[in-house]
């Protein structure tokens, strides 16, 4: 296979495309008697005191999050495009359009967030709590190296890949609603990725080794931090789901916590770090690989115990 080029993007772009009214079609009918998450991205089994009903219930308080959560990444994602776009104004005018077409397209993504989680605040039978405020959390990530920022960037978008491919295309069980977001955001997200790579590409070529080593590091960092925003959104979930169904007992709520720290750690840090098409950009790009880099993934993998294979 070639080099991919700007010029196959937004080809690829305009056939993936797809508008809001038909990815909020479902919203009215939303089934609150189904998970909205697969189990490979909740891990409810861990928690065998739970009963079936209050697995589901588990299942709708983590879609709930998972909205916030990618909600809050645009944030930060849609900023950092749009200064990639600005960047190429006066340059090449495919580069321009595609990087254009990839910040509307997320900001699209973040309004679909938003519906889908107004739907759910509508018929869910309690406030979910989310970490926040997701301004503060995404200022803080700008704070970082551009190149920084774009690993960051690949990362929840490479990841979001793996939770539609790998645990939620092939799961009948789930709401139809909710699995068509799912798809519909992995279907744009498909054609990101590979601007993420030109992106990473162009501005690593722009940087000294001790600045790509840096970035990686940064990167690193926002890891940790992320890890602590998710411990939070752990303990928030439990709020919500005891408000919703019942209190557990201590010992419940200590096995909820390590466990659902792990399933966290494992949907948004392990899959993304550990993504072969992140770790080949680096390997391309950055002049690595880097040993902190396979530090932290033995770290997080090991915190995770992903019930996903290793790539």
């Amino acid at each position: 296979m070639g080099e991919d080029s700007y010029a196959a993007i937004l080809d690829d772009a305009e056939r993936a495309r797809w508008s809001l009214a038909e990815a909020t079609a479902r919203l009215a009918d939303l089934d609150f008697e189904l998970p909205f998450l697969p189990e490979a991205l909740v891990h409810g089994e861990r928690l065998p005191f739970l009963t079936a009903r209050e697995r589901v219930v588990l299942s709708q308080i983590r879609g709930h999050a998972y909205l916030r959560i990618f909600a809050l990444a645009k944030k930060f994602i849609l900023p950092f495009v749009m200064t990639q776009a600005a960047n190429c104004l006066y340059g090449d005018s495919e580069e321009l359009l595609a990087l254009m077409g990839f910040g509307q397209e997320e900001a699209k993504h973040a309004t679909l967030f938003d519906r889908f989680s107004t739907a759910f605040g509508r018929g869910f039978d309690t406030v979910c709590e989310v970490v926040g405020p997701a301004e503060d959390i995404a200022a803080k990530v700008l704070l970082n190296h551009k190149l920084a920022v774009g690993l960051a960037v690949a990362h929840f978008e490479l990841m979001s890949q793996s939770h539609y491919v790998r645990a939620a295309r092939s799961d009948a069980t789930i709401d139809q609603g909710f699995q068509e977001l799912l798809r519909l955001h992995w279907r744009e997200e498909c054609q990101h990725v590979r601007l993420d790579a030109l992106i990473l590409k162009r501005l690593a070529a722009q940087c000294s080794p001790y600045e790509r080593e840096r970035a990686v590091q940064q990167y690193l960092d926002l890891l940790d931090d992320l890890a602590g925003v998710l411990r939070d959104q752990v303990d928030l979930d439990l709020e919500a789901f005891e408000r919703s169904a019942r209190p557990l007992t201590d010992g419940e709520r200590e096995t909820w916590r390590h466990e659902q720290a792990r399933s966290y750690d494992d949907v948004y840090i392990r899959q993304g770090l550990d993504h072969a098409v992140f770790r080949s950009t680096i390997a391309a790009h950055f002049g690595g690989p880097f040993a902190a880099l396979d530090e932290a993934a033995r770290r997080f993998a090991s915190s995770a115990a992903s019930v996903f294979p290793s790539r």
